[in-house]
Formats: C-alpha cells, structure tokens, sequence
C-alpha cells in the first residue's frame, strides 16, 4: 500500500506541476482607481512557487484518493458489505470531481469570450 501511495503522490505531483503550467498565468491583472486595469508580470519566484503550490496541492489529493481507495477496498475485501461511510465518500468524491471538472470548463470558456 505504500509503494502505491508514494508512486500516486509522485505521479500527482507530476501531472499537477504540468497542469500548473498550462492553467497558471504569469500575468497578475489589477484594478485600479477609475477603471483603469493594469497587467504586470510575475516576479518568477512568485510564478515558481505558484506552480509548486498547485503541483504540491494535487500531489497531497491523489495521495488522499489512493489511501481512501485502498481503506474501502479493504472493508469489500473482508468479505463483508461496504459501510455506509464506504458509499458516503464515494459520492462525495465523485461529486466533488464534477464539480471542479465544471469550474474549470467554465474558467477556460470565461477567458475566451
């Protein structure tokens, strides 16, 4: 169980870095006084540790995925039902994926319209 968490946290952290890379702007937009906007770029190590914030970020969720997976594949494995917490998560994971799938569409239509 170890090695899988270790190797889905590593992975996560991989594939949360290039997502970073795609969805993160190095361009901080501000609003100023009379409606003027104004856009300046990142220092980099700001735009560095935004990236390995989010990479870190998705690095801990699949890591908490995977342990939630093997806790409920554990309690089906003993021969018994799921509990009712087993069913409980799952939704709520599932629902919770959906929604950042959502927000995240409709953070890349918002940009281009």
């Amino acid at each position: 169980m170890e090695k899988k968490l270790v190797k889905g946290g590593l992975y996560g952290f991989v594939i949360g870095l290039l997502l970073a890379l795609l969805f993160c702007s190095d361009k901080e937009t501000v609003r100023q006084a009379g409606n003027v906007i104004a856009s300046r770029d990142l220092p980099m190590r700001d735009y560095i540790l935004k990236l390995l914030r989010y990479a870190a970020g998705c690095s801990l969720g699949t890591a908490a995925v995977l342990w939630l997976r093997e806790w409920i594949e554990r309690d089906g494995a003993a021969g018994r039902e799921p509990s009712f917490w087993a069913g409980y998560f799952k939704a709520f994971f599932v629902v919770l994926a959906i929604i950042i799938v959502l927000m995240l569409l409709s953070a890349l239509v918002s940009k281009w319209l």
